[in-house]
């Protein structure tokens, strides 16, 4: 199973502030739970840069793109799914249009159950996330 989800929210910022809080490092400052443990010390945001997350389920991400209009991770849950997550910035009227992509396939007859679910709450997912970021921003 594969699913291929995009959606979009527009944030009251600049691109400069924005695309910072969707790295590794930047989702700390909104996103409640998100530990991300460093595979080097350094965590600079940068191409080839890996973490892992506790999950569930376990996950390992890398940085596969780093620039100013979008960022893309490769991520790996183990025995669950893998696939690629971008965010992409545009400038708005209001500030910056963030685009959310996730290309996911299960590994798995759980991590297909997961994905269904995912898949029905992608919406709710982008809303929290618009949430956030933007008490985050403020």
């Amino acid at each position: 199973m594969r699913i291929e989800l995009t959606g979009s929210f527009v944030l009251s910022a600049p691109m400069e502030q924005v695309r910072p809080m969707f790295t590794a490092e930047g989702e700390r400052a909104w996103a409640p739970g998100w530990d991300p443990e460093w595979a080097d010390a350094e965590h600079v945001h940068e191409v080839g840069e890996v973490w892992s997350t506790s999950g569930p389920p376990a996950t390992t991400w890398i940085t596969v793109q780093a620039d100013p209009d979008c960022v893309r991770y490769a991520r790996v849950a183990i025995g669950d799914s893998a696939g690629i997550v971008s965010v992409s910035f545009a400038p708005a009227d209001d500030g910056t249009r963030v685009t959310v992509a996730y290309d996911l396939s299960a590994l798995s007859p759980d991590g297909a159950v997961r994905l269904t679910q995912f898949e029905a709450s992608y919406g709710d997912m982008l809303e929290h996330w618009r949430v956030f970021t933007s008490r985050a921003l403020e």
